[in-house]
């Protein structure tokens, strides 16, 4: 069994200032799962060894890679007794633990990998429809990890959710948080490895990344493969070098000297190798460039992040205000004719009306400032103890 870990890096507490509260979830966005924070008294896992005996695995003891060209090394394991934690021992964030995002696009394993480390039960989603709907915080339940906390982020990838919404979601976590003085330790970023090329929603999600973090944010992530178990060995090896030579995002944080792990499905062991290397890294909490921007008093429009968003979102403008003229003329002229088309341009004309104005909606968001985030935080806690939403 792991020895407890060192007493962790970053600023103390202030003992009379409340910590950062856990993000507030409404029942809806729930989608009716059972939220079971803490598992059974005592329940299997599996715990880092140095002398365990290797069971085979098409990852071969969970390989990792360092970008400098060093031999990949081969972390062991054994099946354990954990004891869970209890409710007594239950806490919120503080700034002297260690929290790490994990992020990447729909469907890449993010609520999955976090389950296997925290026992919380997750909504496992797919490639097409995420399940992570808010920011949401949870604790390792593993000995020596209980002061780590993994952090559930949706990808810029939604099909039931607009980026301007998922940034604003990420904006009202990380401003909080940045007041409360607690900082990133460490961010995983997940990749399906059976993706043969990084599509345009992965790009996406690559370019928002990079916004949100900045280059002091890439230095301190782990670039994570899932999914190996649904390609060949060879085939998967041939990505993984591809994405480590050709892929901007992985280029870069591999010249900053960052590390590649391979995660196997449902593995509690390849997972809590992950996060032991980032605790092991002893990099210390560090504030993102969005956090920065923000606590500058920039508004989330005028962030890289908010600037990205925004220029996708003046293109949709401008493609349905076309749309609309367009669709004007041909109702009228149809009108004008009598024609059996009108019903079904009227259709067309107000859905396109919809689309716009869920656009101009949606670039209001954008307009949000660091104090008006803080705002809806305080009226998420306000809610949540007054009984009308549940907090995580």
């Amino acid at each position: 069994m792991d020895k407890p870990l060192p007493p962790i890096w970053g600023p103390q507490p202030d003992s009379d200032r409340p910590s950062l509260p856990r993000k507030p979830q409404t029942a809806n966005s729930m989608r009716g799962q059972p939220q079971a924070r803490w598992p059974s008294p005592t329940r299997r896992a599996h715990s880092l060894s140095e002398n365990a005996p290797v069971k085979e695995s098409p990852l071969r003891g969970f390989l990792h890679k360092t970008f400098s060209g060093e031999k990949s090394q081969q972390v062991s394991y054994q099946d354990v007794e954990v004891a869970s934690i209890s409710d007594e021992e239950e806490k919120k964030i503080s700034p002297n633990d260690i929290v790490i995002a994990v992020m990447g696009v729909t469907g890449a394993g993010k609520s999955t990998f976090i389950q296997e480390l925290t026992g919380d039960e997750l909504e496992i989603g797919d490639k097409l429809h995420s399940c992570t709907v808010d920011v949401n915080s949870h604790r390792c339940n593993q000995p020596g990890y209980e002061n780590v906390w993994l952090i559930d982020t949706p990808g810029f990838d939604d099909t039931e959710r607009t980026d301007a919404d998922i940034l604003h979601e990420i904006g009202e976590y990380l401003v909080q948080a940045s007041a409360d003085k607690i900082f990133l330790t460490g961010i995983i970023y997940l990749h399906r490895i059976q993706d043969p090329r990084i599509g345009n929603a992965a790009m996406r999600n690559i370019r928002m990344f990079k916004r949100l973090c900045g280059e002091d944010g890439l230095s301190r992530t782990t670039l994570v493969t899932t999914f190996w178990a649904g390609v060949k060995l060879e085939e998967g090896e041939q990505r993984e070098e591809e994405l480590l030579t050709n892929s901007d995002l992985w280029r870069v944080i591999r010249e900053k000297g960052g590390k590649a792990f391979r995660y196997e499905h449902k593995n509690k062991a390849s997972a809590k190798v992950v996060v032991k290397h980032i605790i092991e890294s002893k990099l210390g909490p560090k504030i993102l460039q969005f956090q920065k921007e923000m606590d500058d008093g920039t508004k989330i429009i005028e962030t890289q992040a908010g600037i990205e968003v925004n220029d996708t979102m003046e293109k949709l403008k401008l493609r349905y205000q076309t749309e609309i003229e367009n669709l004007q003329k041909e109702l009228e002229e149809a009108k004008a004719a009598r024609s059996n088309d009108v019903k079904q341009l009227r259709k067309e004309f107000e859905e396109t009306e919809k689309k716009l104005q869920k656009v101009m909606r949606d670039r209001e968001l954008l307009g949000a400032t660091k104090d008006s985030l803080k705002n809806r935080v305080r009226a998420r806690v306000s809610r949540a103890r007054h009984g009308k939403c549940l907090v995580m």
